[in-house]
């Protein structure tokens, strides 16, 4: 997936694709890159596999919405 977000307010969120549920089946591996006063940064987030499944679901620290935090 290639998505760019040109500019997000601080402690929001965006909805970039919807994941087939078949995937979920497999380790996911996502990669975000940012700039911060004009340096590039880099974060993985991981979803080991079949973790992203409902009896995981908690409530999420900035979004109003139950999911899944990755590692």
């Amino acid at each position: 997936m290639r998505r760019v977000i040109a500019q997000m307010p601080a402690k929001s969120y965006a909805k970039i694709e919807l994941i087939q549920e078949e995937v979920l089946s497999f380790t996911n591996e996502f990669r975000v890159s940012f700039f911060v006063e004009e340096k590039l940064f880099d974060k993985k987030f991981i979803f080991p596999k079949n973790s992203v499944a409902i009896g995981n679901l908690a409530t999420l620290p900035v979004i109003p919405f139950k999911g899944v935090l990755a590692e």
